[in-house]
This record gives C-alpha cells, structure tokens and sequence, in this order.
C-alpha cells in the first residue's frame, strides 16, 4: 500500500504538467435536416457559424472541450423538386438562430501534442452533451415572425390531443463528430472538424404533427397565428382546407437534426516540460 502511495504521488507531478489548455475560435457553416429538407440536407440552406472553444488536454490522446457556438437553419417547401409535390402546396418555410453550448471528450487517435515532432498531426472523434436554444421564425408581411408563442399546431388550443405538441426553445442533444488537428508550431493548432447534433425536438422547424383547426387557432390566438398554420393559400387560388388530427403538417416519426463543419483555431498555454510527455 506504501509503495501504491509513493507512486501515485511521484506521477502525479508529471502527468498534471502534462495537462494544458488551449482558446480559441471556430468558424465555418450550419445546415439541418428536417420537416424541410425531404430527405437530407440542402446546400442553399447553409449559413454561417462562428464560436470560441476552449479545451483541457489531459494527455496525448483525451482532452475534454467546451464550445459556444452561434448559427443559423432555415428550410423552405419552395425548394420541392416538384410543382405538385404536397411540400410545396404546404408552403411552409422557417429559419431559426441557434445558440449551442456543447461539453465533448476528445479522443486522438494518433495522439497529439503542441508543437510536438511526433504528435503535432492527429485525426479525433468526439460525443458529449449540448444544450441549445432555438427559436423558429417565418417570415410574414416583411417581418420575421416568432412562432413558438403562437402554437402554429394548436400548441395553446384546450384538448388531449394538442398538450403533447407544446414544446421549450431550450433544448438538449447530442453532440458528436470527427476532425482533424495539426500543430504548425508557435503554440498554435489549426483544425477542420464535421459534427452533428441529435435533438429531442421536431419543433426545431415548428412543423412535426397534423393540421389544427384553423378557426380555433383564429379565434385563440388571432390572424397571423391562424395564417401561418395554414399558408397553402398563398399559391393556390383559395386557402386549402386541412381536417384536424388528419392531415398532415409534419412527421412526427423523425426528431430533427443540425450540423457544423468549419475549422479551428486554437492558442495553447504550455507548461515548461509538458511537450514531450
């Protein structure tokens, strides 16, 4: 036990002047998969994302990472590859900013240190926890118009059926990814790094369940709540009339997803003595 004791405390001196941290920022693109975007995601949806970072190396293949990152996802059904597909005669569209705090691991598969011979190149995957907040928009007579307040889908409406749709503007998921980190010298690290985001929402869009009653939402929460539950009147030549709990708004079945991909840029607050461990 002694000797377990000494031990422990000879290396504990060598591996905490191992550990270092690094800040820095991210800049790259955001897009997202959903209600909006049929199968995957589209390209003309990608906007731009930027964040600060800051990471504890803990030896050469784990360190752990916080990351604040802002960005934007938007869809639209005009995007339909189909005149007559129902996406476009739904005529739905959102945007929503994004505000993602996200607590990863890191794993280095090759192993990497700053400004290290052997270990200044590593390709890495990740997963952690994330807390985002959203905020779905639509845009209507010129003017970006929040959508969570007016519950698009009889989210404010009385009933069994609707108390399930009600849903927060903060919400949780799961971060995960890969990248690829050099170390050019100079205490610097550049990175390019691709990650998804898992949610537990599919209201990241405001579309996921059944049409509401139209009237009632009129009557609930007034006209511009009402036109922007039903909006298939716009390119048709009359509004289309929707049975309630029948037909269609969204699909339930699939959460909704969002992304990063962009490159990093780190400083890293070396020790003396810690290159080589």
């Amino acid at each position: 036990m002694k000797r377990l004791i000494i031990f422990i405390l000879l290396i504990t001196p060598t591996v905490l002047s191992a550990q270092y941290w690094e800040f820095g920022g991210y800049l790259g693109g955001t897009n997202y998969n959903g209600d909006f975007s049929e199968r995957f995601i589209k390209m003309n949806h990608t906007h731009l994302s930027y964040g600060v970072i800051s990471r504890l190396n803990l030896s050469r293949h784990f360190s752990l990472r916080l990351s604040i990152t802002k960005g934007m996802v938007s869809g639209a059904d005009s995007d339909a590859r189909y005149y007559y597909h129902r996406r476009w005669t739904r005529n739905l569209s959102f945007r929503s900013p994004l505000l993602d705090i996200a607590v990863v691991p890191e794993f280095y598969i090759l192993g990497f240190r700053t400004n290290h011979f052997t270990y200044k190149s590593s390709p890495y995957i990740f997963a952690g926890i994330c807390l985002f907040k959203m905020n779905p928009q639509a845009m209507y007579n010129g003017k970006w118009i929040n959508l969570q307040p007016l519950g698009t889908e009889g989210q404010y409406l009385s009933g069994p059926d609707y108390a399930d749709r009600r849903y927060t503007l903060y919400q949780i998921g799961i971060p995960f990814g890969f990248g690829w980190k050099y170390s050019p010298g100079r205490n610097l690290n550049i990175g390019i790094e691709i990650s998804a985001r898992k949610t537990f929402t599919d209201y990241l869009d405001d579309c996921s369940n059944s049409y509401a009653s139209y009237r009632d939402i009129l009557y609930r929460n007034g006209q511009i709540a009402a036109s922007l539950s039903n909006r298939t009147g716009e390119v048709n030549d009359e509004r289309i009339e929707k049975v309630p709990g029948v037909d269609m708004r969204g699909s339930p079945e699939a959460k909704d997803w969002y992304y990063f991909a962009g490159i990093t840029i780190t400083y890293s607050l070396l020790k003396f003595g810690c290159m080589g461990f």
